[in-house]
């Protein structure tokens, strides 16, 4: 039998109940709160020293985290314990929290990718740290950047920009070489991005397929120096995501117009960048204010499936059942948020219902670098 003891930590729950033998020692994973919130350095210090004053004592440890601000016991980790899973849970865990603090001391901010590669005999997967690295993010309140814990860079762009602090210093010069898209920067200190030239649209693709044929066309001068090409090669990470989040902050006037497959899964992907704030997550740890209204302004593009049903009918793909519900889904979703749309989305609504009538599924690929200058305004 074990007995739980309190440790009179405010970052602690601990039970106290009389039993026999051994001691519990529960430490729960929950953001500070008001004034009194600490740096995630302290923060991860903290409860490292909690962990390894309790391994010495031999109490048994358990780890409890916060999920909405309750204590989720799907999320919880013993050690000792008999359940293998829980232990490499909490080896994990420990593991994870020592390398943090260790580039914290060192001022490193280390990729998931890195992390993973500290240790693969541990971990065993990529997935597992991922798992482990949006734990505490979600329970501790720290963006990935103030942990130190980031995605690799995945979106890429085309246009010169430049990236100001909130002291208008320039931290960040990204020239426009010919037909050579850069990496998403990160955006930590970053509060505004400075076009080099004015701008009179944003272009996000679905594809990076599609967004090298546009730069190394040869008809590229329709996509002309007035135009930022934006791509989160398919789903966008929470890092492309803020970056278009920002230039729309920063141009307010500006267009946004999004060219994807018109399939299911590009409907959703265009959904998925109108969704920046509804998510309540951000790359970044400054906070990014952009109204819901703001977002109405990503437009899709004059693609319609109309015209490949016409032109290229036999090219057309056939809905299966998962694209079938995929569809059906977004368009109730249309129907229960209309809030977050406007008059011009229903062009949105139309290609889902079209998808569903016709059971037809067209990629941007069919049309042609010609065909998607024509289709980039509204």
């Amino acid at each position: 039998m074990f007995k739980r003891s309190l440790l009179s930590v405010p970052d602690v729950k601990s039970d106290s109940s009389t039993e026999d033998e051994k001691s519990i020692r529960e430490i729960s994973f929950y953001p500070d709160l008001g004034s009194t919130k600490r740096s995630c350095a302290e923060k991860l210090q903290q409860i490292s020293d909690l962990i390894s004053n309790a391994l010495k004592t031999g109490c048994l440890v358990k780890l409890t985290f916060t999920s909405n601000g309750k204590i989720s016991s799907m999320n919880s980790c013993s050690f000792p314990s008999n359940s293998e899973q829980s232990v490499a849970k909490f080896v994990s865990i420990v593991k994870i929290l020592h390398i943090l603090l260790k580039n914290h001391v060192n001022g490193v901010i280390a990729t998931r990718r890195d992390i993973y590669y500290q240790d693969v005999n541990l971990f065993q997967s990529q997935t597992i740290v991922d798992n482990v690295i949006a734990l505490l993010v979600k329970s501790l309140g720290f963006s990935p950047m103030e942990l130190g814990a980031v995605a690799a860079q995945k979106g890429i762009f085309f246009g010169g920009i430049e990236c100001v602090n909130d002291d208008n210093q320039v931290t960040a010069y990204l020239n426009k070489m010919p037909h050579t898209p850069c990496l998403i920067p990160r955006l930590n200190g970053i509060t505004k991005i400075r076009c080099l030239e004015p701008i009179s649209r944003i272009i996000i693709i679905e594809k990076e397929a599609v967004f090298t044929s546009l730069l190394q066309s040869h008809d590229y001068g329709g996509v002309n120096s007035n135009t930022i090409l934006i791509t989160g090669k398919g789903y966008p990470d929470l890092l492309t995501k803020d970056f278009v989040h920002l230039l729309m902050v920063c141009y307010p006037e500006t267009s946004v117009v999004a060219m994807v497959d018109l399939d299911p899964f590009g409907m959703a992907i265009m959904k998925n960048y109108k969704d920046i704030q509804i998510t309540g997550k951000s790359s970044v740890s400054h906070p990014l204010s952009v109204s819901r209204d703001a977002l109405k302004r990503i437009k899709l593009s004059k693609l319609s499936l109309l015209r490949f049903f016409r032109d290229k009918g036999d090219e057309c793909l056939d809905l299966n059942l998962r694209d079938f519900n995929m569809a059906k889904s977004l368009i109730a979703d249309f129907d229960t948020n209309f809030d977050r749309f406007d008059v011009e989305d229903v062009h949105f609504l139309e290609e889902c219902q079209r998808m569903m009538f016709f059971q037809k599924k067209a990629e941007l690929d069919l049309v042609g670098v010609g065909g998607l200058l024509q289709a980039q305004g509204h």
